[in-house]
Parts: structure tokens; C-alpha cells; sequence
């Protein structure tokens, strides 16, 4: 599918990235820098720890950040908590994780959107991980 949008004669195309997201003005997207995903964690050779340095990616766009919080490993077909703050992930636990951004990124609950609310969290060119955004954090 193609979409064509009419910009006014000074609009300045130059400030148009990747990632950009065209939203309507009553209902501004949200620039984040930290928020708790529910992941499930791929194959992966080591377990992932708290201060993990990772990119995340939503959508066309990326960002460089960090795991800071392993909140807690989650039961899959019921949605409760396991264990409350595990020291790491293996491969299969579902969990969830505070992460923070070095930059801001245009983001979505996926309640509220889905296509937007989903990330793939990878590590020295591997994916390791991937989830939905349940919550921003301020």
C-alpha cells in the first residue's frame, strides 16, 4: 500500500526520518525513554542480566539502551508472577523487564496499538529476545 500526504509549500522534508511516525495532532505520539515490556527470551548462549546493553527495535526504527530491571519471570498461560526479581533470563522464561532508551522513541502501549506496541530486543547482532509494551515509565 502507497499513501501520499500533501505538506504545505515551506515544509522543510529534510527533518523527515526513518521511524518518523505521522500521527494526528489531537493525539500526539509519545516520545519514550523507559518502559516495561512482558518478553519472551529466544536461544540464546548466555543469560541476560540486569544492565544489559542492548538495541531495541519497534516498528522501522531503532535504539541503543539497557535492560535495568529484571521485574519478575511470568507463568505464560496465566499471566502470574513466578518469581519476583530473578538475578537473569534463560531461554523460554517469559519476564518483565524495565528498559531505558539512550534516546527517545516514538512508542505505543500495544493495548492501544499494536503495531506499534511491539519490540524485538537484540545483542551484538542477535536477536535475544522480543515482547509488547505494557507500561510507560516517567
Amino acid at each position: 500500500m502507497e499513501l501520499g500526504i500533501k505538506l504545505p509549500a515551506d515544509f522543510d522534508v529534510s527533518t523527515i526520518k526513518k521511524g518518523n511516525v505521522l500521527c494526528d495532532p489531537r493525539y500526539p505520539m509519545k516520545l519514550i525513554r523507559s518502559f516495561i515490556a512482558r518478553i519472551i527470551i529466544y536461544d540464546i548462549p548466555s543469560p541476560i542480566a540486569k544492565g544489559e546493553a542492548v538495541v531495541i527495535h519497534s516498528h522501522t526504527t531503532k535504539a541503543p539502551g539497557k535492560i535495568a530491571f529484571l521485574l519478575a519471570t511470568i507463568d505464560q498461560s496465566t499471566g502470574e508472577t513466578i518469581k519476583d526479581r530473578p538475578k537473569f533470563l534463560r531461554k523460554g522464561q517469559f519476564a518483565n523487564v524495565q528498559i531505558k532508551l539512550e534516546e527517545r522513541m516514538s512508542l505505543e502501549l500495544f493495548n492501544n496499538f499494536k503495531n506499534l506496541g511491539r519490540i524485538a530486543i537484540r545483542r551484538e547482532n542477535h536477536t535475544i529476545a522480543a515482547g509488547t509494551i505494557i507500561e510507560f515509565v516517567s
